[in-house]
C-alpha cells in the first residue's frame, strides 16, 4: 500500500479487522519511511461470496464422488 502522506511503498499492516457485519475490512498501516500511520477501508465484493459458494458446491460434489467410489469398492 502506498503511504497517503509521503507516497512511499514501504508500509506494513499493523491492525486489520472486519467491520459492518463482515462486509468491510479496516486496515491500519504504518509507513516505514515517514513514520506516520493511516487507515483504509475495503469493501468485500459480491463476486468473492459467489466464488466461495462455487468452491463449497464443488467440495460437496467431490465428497459425493468419494462416497460413491467407496460404495462401489465395498
Amino acid at each position: 500500500m502506498r503511504c497517503h502522506y509521503c507516497g512511499s511503498y514501504q508500509t506494513r499492516v499493523i491492525d486489520s479487522r472486519v467491520i459492518q457485519d463482515g462486509t468491510q475490512r479496516r486496515r491500519r498501516y504504518h509507513c516505514d519511511d515517514c513514520g506516520k500511520r493511516f487507515n483504509t477501508a475495503e469493501r468485500f465484493a459480491g463476486a468473492a461470496k459467489q466464488k466461495m459458494d462455487e468452491i463449497l458446491e464443488l467440495l460437496a460434489s467431490a465428497e459425493k464422488a468419494v462416497q460413491a467410489i467407496r460404495e462401489i469398492v465395498q
